[in-house]
């Protein structure tokens, strides 16, 4: 069967910083681990009926994709926390920059 999971913050940075958070979103697409060693990608992808997205990861970051399912709610979620997070380092830094 389909390996199913629940994607959580924090990720694997390494492996999340393949691509643009626009490119993960529009393909349904969030990284999570990075096996350098065996050249392997682990993803939670949403949408299983996109037969092209493997051969895209492959040519854009010479890895093999290992997909977790994971349900749309489940990636709208982690895009809600990702959104507060990323607002909250961006608060943080301009706290800092203003205490100069």
């Amino acid at each position: 069967g389909i390996e199913r999971g629940v994607p959580t913050m924090p990720v694997s940075l390494e492996a999340f910083s393949q691509f643009t958070p626009t490119y993960m979103q529009q393909y349904h697409l969030i990284p999570y681990r990075l096996d350098r060693t065996a050249g392997i990608l682990h993803a939670y992808v949403s949408d299983l009926d996109d037969t092209t997205l493997a051969d895209r990861v492959t040519r854009a970051t010479g890895l093999t994709l290992h997909v977790t399912y994971m349900e749309p709610a489940d990636e709208a979620a982690f895009w809600e926390q990702y959104a507060l997070s990323t607002r909250a380092q961006e608060e943080r830094a301009q706290a800092v920059i203003l205490a100069q």
